[in-house]
C-alpha cells in the first residue's frame, strides 16, 4: 500500500513512507507484560526477538517519522523503514 500510494500522489509532491515498529514502551504493552502470567518471563521474550535487546522507546518511533517527514528525507518515498531494532531480521 505505501508503494502504490507513493506512485499514485507522486505528481502531486506527496511523498508516502512508512514505519514498521518492534515493541514499544508504552502503557498498552506495560499492560500486557503486567497481565501475563509470568511478567518477567513474557518480558524476556520480547526482549529476545531484538537483537539489540531492548524494546523501543515512542521517542525512537517518532525520530524516525520526524526523519521521514522532514526536508533531509524529501528523495524518500514509499519505503518502508524498521525501526524495530533488528526484529525483522531474524
Amino acid at each position: 500500500m505505501t508503494r502504490a500510494l507513493a506512485v499514485e500522489l507522486a505528481d502531486r509532491g506527496i511523498r508516502v513512507n512508512a514505519i514498521c515498529p518492534g515493541t514499544v514502551e508504552t502503557p498498552m504493552v506495560e499492560q500486557m507484560f503486567g497481565a501475563a502470567e509470568d511478567a518477567a518471563a513474557m518480558k524476556v521474550q520480547r526482549l529476545s526477538v531484538h537483537p539489540l535487546g531492548r524494546i523501543s522507546t515512542p521517542e525512537e518511533q517518532a525520530a524516525a517519522i520526524l526523519f521521514l517527514a522532514s526536508p533531509e528525507a524529501s528523495f524518500i518515498t514509499g519505503t518502508t523503514l524498521s525501526v524495530d531494532g533488528g526484529r525483522a531480521i531474524r
